[in-house]
């Protein structure tokens, strides 16, 4: 599997999308614990559901990515210690790839395709590879499954925090094809005002007090609360709308994607005619 690297300013990919797919691009992001428990098994409710959703936005006239955490937590949570970070990705990586495999295929009959990044992978002159690649592989009607490539080098382990569980990869990612929709699965209903604990249900993308005033919890991931704001704002910022919510609310994904009851936290993003890419 080539391991491809993706261009971080679209404006010079508008046309080139254009003629590879005009439907609108809904980009999924699910943490590490949204997909896997305590122990280290799969949460195949939340899959199926995730899936279920891709498989009705695919229906009403959507393209689909899903950028899927879990490989080191689940290896890890299993296996337990005694392991480097990267030995527990190459254990984690082929059985996430498979759960997602199965998960489409076996009840809807749709092929999946695997994407990894490395992190110097977002850098050079190659990065629109893939773009291109995926915008093919959503024209030919497969789902990519994408994560960051943790079993490169240790070094790169060691920089995971650059990657913050795939949230700055699906903020990015979702720029690059020029997403529609943003929508950042988590384990707790949104974002919470950390002075009351209540949900706040909307934030613009300039906002600077609630970011600044989250903190990261220990033990967290690297993809915490604070980090789904940051890069969830910059996606915003090039136009998209985003939402970050939890994975168990039944329906969260089209529900989101087609306005229905308000779930989870919006990020109001930037109007189309002020957009900075």
């Amino acid at each position: 599997m080539p391991r491809w690297g993706f261009f971080v300013w679209p404006t010079l990919l508008i046309a080139r999308r254009q003629q590879v797919t005009s439907k609108p691009i809904v980009v999924i992001k699910a943490g590490s614990k949204s997909l896997c428990g305590p122990k280290g098994g799969w949460r195949y409710k939340v899959i199926h559901s995730i899936v279920s959703q891709a498989v009705t936005l695919k229906a009403l006239g959507y393209d689909v990515i899903v950028v899927a955490s879990g490989a080191i937590y689940h290896a890890k949570q299993k296996y337990g210690n005694g392991m480097d970070a990267q030995t527990y990705a190459s254990i984690g990586q082929p059985k996430l790839q498979q759960t997602w495999e199965k998960a489409f295929w076996r009840r809807h009959r749709l092929l999946v395709g695997q994407i990894q990044f490395a992190d110097q992978q977002l850098r050079g002159r190659s990065r629109h590879t893939v773009v291109n690649g995926l915008l093919k592989a959503l024209r030919d009607g497969i789902t990519p499954i994408v994560n960051s490539n943790d079993a490169v080098s240790e070094e790169e382990i060691d920089a995971l925090p650059v990657l913050s569980d795939n949230d700055v990869l699906a903020s990015l990612l979702a720029i690059n094809v020029q997403a529609e929709h943003l929508i950042m699965l988590t384990t707790v209903d949104g974002v919470l005002d950390p002075r009351t604990g209540e949900l706040i249900s909307e934030m613009r993308y300039t906002e600077r007090k609630i970011e600044s005033r989250l903190q990261e919890m220990p033990g967290e991931s690297n993809g915490g609360m604070k980090s789904k704001v940051k890069h969830g704002k910059r996606a915003a910022r090039a136009g998209i709308d985003v939402y970050i919510a939890s994975a168990k609310c039944p329906n969260v994904i089209v529900n989101t994607v087609l306005r229905n009851p308000q779930i989870g936290t919006h990020i109001i993003p930037k109007t189309a005619g002020n957009r900075r890419c």
